[in-house]
């Protein structure tokens, strides 16, 4: 027994190294190497051991935390007054109706059916608080660790979703507190994001994995005027202490920033007083109609509507109980892999694509899918002639996720990534601190092409 203890204590660590690592990929580099399916997997796993061996738990694993250790960079620091806390997820309507049956049970109440909720879909984001003071604007961080985040104060004042100035705050309640914090998710539109994305092409520098990526170094841009250029948007989904308030529910909450001249969800799955069967219902038909949207979302959240019963309920280390983000299980295709190319950018970078067999993803038939670069194409270990699992990152750009192991023919040989330019022969290189492989050879033909490239033009 005692081996069998030592032996997942280890596990427990790797998993927590494993966790921390592709954190700061997604949080801090902005540049995640894993789905976010096969981190839940991963953080599912360290949950459940967890549990095993409550003993084991400690303050600063990743069930614990928020987010990942802040990033270096010259944007100031900001603690939060009140901690900002993340979501524990529902992965399938069996969870959700499990969430439900808890808080019942914490609640006394006999009859979960009889309780009420709001949903609206989950944005994929990048949360952030928004400090008014006097009804003005004074401070914009964001998340972070939950305890401390960066202010983006100048660039958050570039996205028109976010009132500079509540609208009638005086008017609305006779005693106001001076400093309110409301928070919400800034995100970026798929129209934006494949604008963006176009564009980077063509100057040869890496794409954006998906808007929520392109939104988040955005938003931590030093240069306010770069984030103004991106086009940003926001949603805002809450309030800090919405009690001190006197309001009564979450529907309350909603319109309250609506009135304020906030950006809120209002599409159907947006709403109100609704039970587990409308929830559930809800559930299932965005995960049908959710690329329908103009932006990327990647679940329902579902929240108690009674304020009261938050207070009740209460939170963990790292997320309220009265609240759970129910998450879509993503749309893969399976097809395979014809070959594999070296595509040369206007800057010389080197970016690995899978030519496949034509296969339908989110609607959208697939021929070409990015490897993204040379480490990512090794980690995945993809070859010509592999059997692949396909999805459109973002819902936007086709990507390839993952090998299908069991149909790989025997004997097929791994891809080697050239040490040479595929168009001019120069050597490559690739500079420290950098995930891509450059082309150095500035007449190279495909940088020369890239470089001298300009748009067809109608002529009248």
């Amino acid at each position: 027994m005692m081996g069998k203890l030592a032996q997942d204590k280890r596990w427990i660590e790797k998993l927590r190294a494993e966790i921390r690592r592709h954190n700061d990929s997604y949080y801090v580099q902005d540049t995640p190497t894993i789905s976010d399916d096969q981190w839940d997997a991963l953080f599912r796993e360290l949950k459940d051991l967890e549990e095993i061996y409550p003993d084991l738990v400690t303050p600063d694993s990743p069930t614990q935390t928020v987010g990942s250790t802040m990033p270096p960079s010259n944007l100031a620091k900001v603690r939060h007054g009140t901690r900002m806390m993340s979501l524990d997820k529902a992965l399938s309507p069996e969870e959700i109706i499990s969430f439900v049956n808890k808080i019942g049970r914490f609640l006394g109440d006999s009859d979960p059916g009889a309780l009420r909720f709001y949903t609206m879909p989950k944005f994929d984001g990048l949360a952030i608080e928004l400090i008014y003071e006097q009804g003005r604007l004074a401070l914009a961080a964001t998340r972070g660790d939950g305890v401390i985040g960066e202010n983006v104060t100048a660039n958050a004042l570039t996205i028109t979703d976010i009132p500079v100035t509540l609208t009638g705050y005086r008017n609305l309640f006779s005693a106001l507190p001076n400093r309110l914090i409301v928070r919400g998710e800034v995100y970026m539109k798929k129209t934006e994001f494949t604008r963006l994305n176009q564009g980077r092409a063509k100057e040869g520098l890496p794409l954006f994995a998906n808007p929520r990526n392109a939104a988040a170094g955005a938003l931590r841009q030093l240069k306010a005027e770069v984030t103004r250029a991106r086009q940003l948007n926001f949603f805002a989904y809450g309030l800090a202490e919405p009690v001190a308030l006197g309001l009564a529910t979450y529907s309350e909450v909603m319109d309250l920033l609506d009135s304020w001249g906030h950006q809120v969800e209002k599409s159907a799955s947006s709403g109100g007083g609704r039970n587990l069967a409308e929830v559930l219902h809800i559930f299932t038909e965005l995960a049908k109609n959710r690329n329908h949207l103009p932006y990327d979302i990647d679940g329902l959240v579902v929240t108690l509507e009674d304020l009261a019963q938050w207070n009740r309920l209460g939170a963990t280390a790292r997320a309220p109980r009265y609240a759970v983000a129910a998450k879509f299980k993503p749309r893969l295709s399976e097809t395979r892999v014809l070959k594999i190319e070296i595509q040369v950018g206007r800057t010389g970078v080197l970016t690995p694509v899978a030519n496949l067999e034509p296969t339908l993803v989110s609607g959208v038939m697939v021929s070409n899918a990015t490897l993204h670069n040379e480490d990512e194409l090794q980690r995945k270990d993809v070859r010509p002639g592999d059997t692949v699992l396909v999805r459109r990152a973002g819902e936007v750009i086709p990507e390839v996720m993952e090998v299908v192991l069991s149909k790989r023919p025997e004997g097929l040989p791994p891809f080697i990534f050239p040490n040479s330019c595929p168009i001019c022969g120069a050597i490559t290189v690739r500079r420290a601190n950098e995930v891509t492989r450059r082309c150095p050879n500035p007449w190279c033909p495909a940088q020369i092409r890239e470089r001298f490239y300009i748009s067809p033009v109608k002529t009248p």
